[in-house]
């Protein structure tokens, strides 16, 4: 209940947050129950860090239900 969307975040560094802080970016909003691709065609070279944060709205307000682990990514 109360589903809002997918957030996907890359981070610079291996420290990511949501909402995203200094050197995080949030690549992706998918707010489709079922949909669960998302891409990020303006990842810069070298290490990311990507986690996936599940949103919910309750009260008009969004908050973090849950999340993936973090996950390390060489990008050529």
């Amino acid at each position: 209940a109360g589903f809002y969307g997918y957030a996907l975040v890359r981070s610079l560094d291996p420290e990511i947050h949501y909402p995203p802080e200094d050197l995080d970016t949030q690549v992706a909003l998918v707010t489709a129950v079922s949909g669960t691709v998302a891409t990020d065609s303006a990842a810069p070279a070298g290490r990311r860090t990507y986690e996936v944060y599940c949103l919910v709205r309750r009260n008009q307000e969004i908050s973090v239900a849950g999340s993936s682990a973090a996950k390390q990514i060489q990008v050529p």
